[in-house]
């Protein structure tokens, strides 16, 4: 037991020991290569300002820009992107944060909505790769494959839709709501909500009958489908299209609210069906069937379903309607029930299209109740109501023959019959218990007449009594219905063979006196003209004695005339109804609204101090009268606010006869019209004279250069006198000057010839000269003298010793001073002094050399420079010294820094070197221990 534990251990101190061998040697080539690496890196970091123009990045720019370094989070195909560091969160955040990132990036979304800049963000989000690309510049790499749009190329519904189909399964919700996120203007084009057009108008403004809105809902609710209406401004006009029925009648279990009585006077309108052009159906009839019946609605007027081609069965029985010409266009109509309405003329039908078969699957009426023939037996016309205007009758005739107002499908009259009863009591509705609730009277006053071929030749027996109604509101305590006539001329018409159940009852009112006359003019204004008031429309009245009525008896109403609208507006003139004037007589004018082509345009002008006065052409004024007739000749220029001596700008107005006016500008400039020359004087025979000549010069109104012409056709160069030239300029300018003509200069002719000077005289004899004198002999030169002898200089100074230069400073660090990272200079030693010049000999007078002049002293040797400490280099020098260092590779660096002492460099190499020694003694030392156990 203990041996195999004493072998274990020395298995396990054998281990040791090669583990602790190792382990030494691993440190010490460690140390070697550690202080190699300082060595080097210093040296790299010397030389690294040498190299390119690299510039340095401020620290705010370093501290505002960082690399998203995690490839794993980018989508593939997508280049590296620089992001702001306040947007940058580290990718452990982006996971831990990703609930949070919701609210942060509505923040975001929220302050670029409210106008701060796009790449502004109040709080920072969690950072992704879409998100990077959308808050900082896009910058093409070599990431990005050749041919591909580069992020910076995207629009952005681009970099949306890219980034969205890069999220993966992978991604955190935040990083998906993150790269959902895009810029404004992306956000804008890409999420703007879609909403429904909705209606520009109220359902009153298309369709202002509100009995006629509320079952057109009830249709709609039946029928319609893809909405929901809960109430009638639900409804537009587009939806009307789903209407194939609407039935006041049958679909409505007769209900009276649905009925189309209103008051017997109001008209029940059809506006706004015709936009059901899907429509097969239309029921809007009477009502005999439920208390309260009805048997007179109040629709006239059948203009709005005039195309609705669709239609095929028409019920429209129990109504006021005269005018059934819009029907003939419904070709697929084959039921039409008419009955119980006022038609007089049935031309405008076809009878043969009309056989009462139906497709309304509700209508359980006979199919003669839809047939149309008022000649035969046929429910569809029945009991027309008929009311003709009054007829007048002059003072003392009793008679009146009534042609027959019946006009048949083929064009011909309908044979009338005579009515003997003392009147009709129409009734227009019943009350609730079945008992009559309105009623209409019609007194019979000429109960006698006779056949006078398809018409009747009515006796008037009683005068019309207008104070009738005033005491008959009740008939057998019933409502009654007023009209303007109680007295009636009677008759009927019925279809052939009938005597009951007639086609038409015609009720013709008859008065005795003067038809009573309204009238009126119409009116024309323009556009911004005032509002005519009542007199203009010149209205007058009489009645039936044909008295004029006083103006105060008549209305003139304007209704809803426009002056500032170009149209034509009705404008109903009124007399109310009186004793002598029975009925509620009116006639309609009109109001001409026009535009207004009122026109007035001018433009500004320049002119010049001199020049004429401008006039309306000068500033292109134009002009048109109210009704566009040209009157620009008829302009007129105001320039009393214009000083046309003086440069400047003035207001100028133009105006027209009818009152328009329009400002412009005068701009007056200064005039530097010039023209200057100078008489000139010439010879018969010179050339002919120039500009130049007159030294003639011009000058434009601004300034500019001009050419002078001259005009000499005044002058004769030939003879000799003074002449007018005129001297001329291209825009009218002229001055004259003088030309003097001389006469040509005389010529001198041919000299004569020169008179002989004859011969000269004998010249005398000069004799012969006297001796000269004898000049003697010269004197002695006197003896100059011996020259001193120049003084000794004596012995040069020794020098004094230089001193020892002192130890230059340890260079400082890099960037702390000192040397500024450089080697220093070795120090400079000092020159040695020259040795001083030997005198030089004096030499003789007239020899030379000094001139005679004492001798030269001898030059004195000057101080050698004291070698002190080296100077600071200069900035040149630093930049220069740098500069040499720099450029040098790593390796000659070590050899300059192992000989500066002042590094301390080289104590670092010999500490390597002792460390590598002792790492080999010590690991051979331990190898040695090791063999020996």
């Amino acid at each position: 037991m203990f041996k195999q534990n004493a072998k274990t251990h020395y298995k396990m101190y054998k281990g040791g020991k090669f583990w602790l061998f190792s382990l030494t040697l691993i440190a010490g080539l460690t140390g070697a290569y550690t202080g190699t690496q300082n060595h080097v890196a210093a040296a790299t970091n010397d030389t690294e300002p040498a190299t390119g123009t690299t510039s340095q990045a401020s620290p705010a720019a370093a501290s505002q820009t960082l690399h998203v370094a995690d490839d794993a989070a980018k989508p593939q195909g997508t280049a590296d992107t620089a992001v702001t560091q306040q947007s940058a969160t580290s990718n452990a955040s982006t996971a831990q944060a990703a609930p949070a990132n919701e609210s942060a990036a509505q923040s975001q979304r929220t302050t670029v909505a409210t106008g701060q800049p796009a790449n502004t963000i109040t709080q920072a989000p969690v950072v992704t790769q879409a998100a990077a690309s959308e808050t900082a510049p896009q910058v093409q790499t070599d990431a990005s494959p050749k041919g591909q749009t580069t992020a910076t190329e995207r629009t952005p519904i681009q970099q949306q839709t890219n980034a969205i189909k890069a999220t993966t399964q992978a991604e955190s919700p935040a990083v998906v709501k993150a790269a959902k996120s895009v810029t404004p203007a992306a956000q804008a084009a890409v999420t703007a909500p879609t909403t429904t057009p909705q209606a520009t108008e109220s359902i009153n403004d298309w369709m202002p009958n509100t009995k006629l809105q509320n079952l057109v809902l009830l249709m709609l609710q039946k029928q319609g489908k893809g909405k929901t209406w809960n109430s009638v401004n639900d409804i537009t006009q587009a939806d009307m299209q789903q209407l194939t029925a609407v039935d006041n009648y049958w679909d409505v279990s007769w209900n009276q609210n649905y009925d189309t009585f209103i008051d017997g006077k109001t008209s029940y309108s059809l506006e706004g069906l015709q936009y059901a052009t899907n429509l097969k159906d239309l029921i809007l009839r009477m009502n005999l069937n439920a208390p309260g019946y009805t048997y007179y609605g109040d629709i006239t007027d059948l203009t709005p379903i005039q195309n609705l081609t669709n239609l095929e069965d028409v019920e429209l029985s129990g109504n006021r309607i005269s005018d059934i010409s819009p029907l003939k266009n419904l070709k697929k109509v084959t039921y039409l029930n008419l009955q119980y309405n006022e038609i007089s003329d049935w031309s405008p039908l076809n009878v043969s299209q009309y056989t009462g078969a139906t497709t309304y699957p509700i209508n359980t009426d006979p199919a003669t109740s839809g047939q149309i023939d008022p000649t035969v037996t046929s429910n569809g016309t029945i009991r027309q109501l008929v009311v003709l205007p009054p007829v007048y009758l002059p003072a003392g005739t009793n008679t009146y023959t009534l042609d027959s107002p019946i006009t048949l499908p083929d064009g011909t009259k309908g044979k009338l019959s005579t009515y003997t009863g003392g009147g009709e009591v129409v009734i227009i509705h019943n009350t609730a218990t079945g008992a009559p609730g309105l009623v209409q009277l019609f007194y019979n006053g000429a109960p006698s007449s006779v056949q006078d071929g398809n018409g009747l030749t009515f006796t008037i027996a009683t005068k019309q009594d207008w104070t009738l109604y005033q005491y008959q509101l009740h008939y057998n305590n019933i409502p009654v219905l007023q009209h303007d006539w109680p007295y009636y001329m009677i008759a009927r018409y019925y279809a052939s063979g009938q005597n009951v159940n007639p086609v038409a009852t015609i009720m013709v009112p008859y008065v005795t006196g003067q038809q009573p006359t309204v009238t009126g003019s119409d009116v024309t204004i323009h556009v911004g003209d005032a509002m005519p008031d009542a007199s203009q429309f010149n209205p007058k009245a009489t009645d039936i004695t044909g008295k004029e009525q006083p103006a105060s008896d008549i209305t003139v109403s304007m209704g809803n005339a426009d002056n500032m609208t170009p149209g034509d507006y009705p404008i109903v003139i009124s007399v109310p109804k009186t004793a002598t004037h029975p009925s509620d007589y009116q006639t309609t004018v009109y109001l001409h609204v026009l535009p207004n082509q009122q026109t007035l345009t001018g433009s500004d002008y320049t002119m010049y101090v001199g020049d004429p006065t401008p006039t309306a052409d000068n500033f292109q004024a134009k002009a048109t009268d109210i009704d566009g007739k040209d009157e620009s000749k008829d302009v007129t220029v105001d320039l009393t606010g214009a000083d046309l001596s003086k440069p400047g700008d003035y207001p100028v107005i133009l105006k027209t006869p009818d009152g328009q006016s329009k400002t412009v500008t005068l701009h007056v400039l200064e005039n530097k019209q010039s023209i200057s020359g100078s008489d000139y004087t010439m010879h018969v025979g010179d050339p002919t004279p120039t500009a130049d000549n007159f030294q003639a010069n011009a000058t434009d109104k601004d300034g500019n250069k001009l050419d002078v012409n001259v005009d000499l056709s005044q002058a004769d160069l030939k003879t000799p006198g003074d002449y007018p030239v005129t001297l001329t300029t291209s825009d009218g300018q002229k001055k004259t000057v003088i030309l003097h003509v001389l006469p040509a200069e005389t010529n001198p002719g041919n000299p004569g010839e020169p008179s002989d000077p004859g011969n000269p005289s004998e010249p005398s004899n000069p004799g012969n000269p006297s001796n000269p004198s004898n000049p003697g002999n010269p004197s002695e030169p006197s003896n100059p003298g011996n020259p001193s002898n120049p003084s000794n200089p004596g012995n040069p100074s020794e020098p004094s010793n230089p001193s020892n230069p002192s130890t230059p400073e340890q260079p400082g660090l890099p960037g702390t001073g000192g040397n500024h990272g450089q080697e220093p200079s070795q120090p400079t030693k000092p020159a040695q002094p020259a040795k001083p010049n030997q005198p030089t000999q004096p030499n003789l007078p007239g020899t030379g050399g000094n001139g005679g002049q004492q001798p030269v002293q001898p030059n004195v040797p000057k101080q050698p420079v004291h070698p002190g400490v080296t100077a600071t280099p200069s900035a040149t020098q630093q930049q220069t010294g740098l500069t040499s260092v720099v450029s040098r590779p790593v390796s000659a660096i070590h050899q300059a820094q192992s000989a500066l002492p002042q590094t301390n460099e080289k104590q670092q190499s010999r500490l390597v070197v002792l460390g590598l020694i002792a790492s080999v003694i010590g690991s051979l030392g331990l190898w040695v221990t090791f063999k020996k156990h």
